[in-house]
């Protein structure tokens, strides 16, 4: 499962549910929304941001995988 936070916000908001579902057998990993994490100056414009996250989704990616989103993280 990988989770994405939404806007204004960041991947603390999953910890709960990331807690769970792992106690429940479930491999998580989260991915930060450019300019969401700790360095909130790290992209100038759409297309760098564009391209930082799909360079850390691929990362994330294995066989097969479940996308959890909400906001316009999703």
């Amino acid at each position: 499962l990988i989770l994405i936070h939404g806007m204004n916000n960041n991947q603390q908001c999953f910890f709960p549910l990331r807690d769970a579902l792992s106690e429940r057998g479930f491999e998580v990993k989260m991915l930060v929304l450019p300019n969401h994490g700790e360095k909130r100056d790290e992209h100038q414009d759409l297309d760098s941001a564009l391209g930082c996250f799909d360079q850390e989704l691929s990362a994330l990616v294995g066989d097969d995988y479940v996308v959890v989103a909400f906001s316009q993280g999703a």
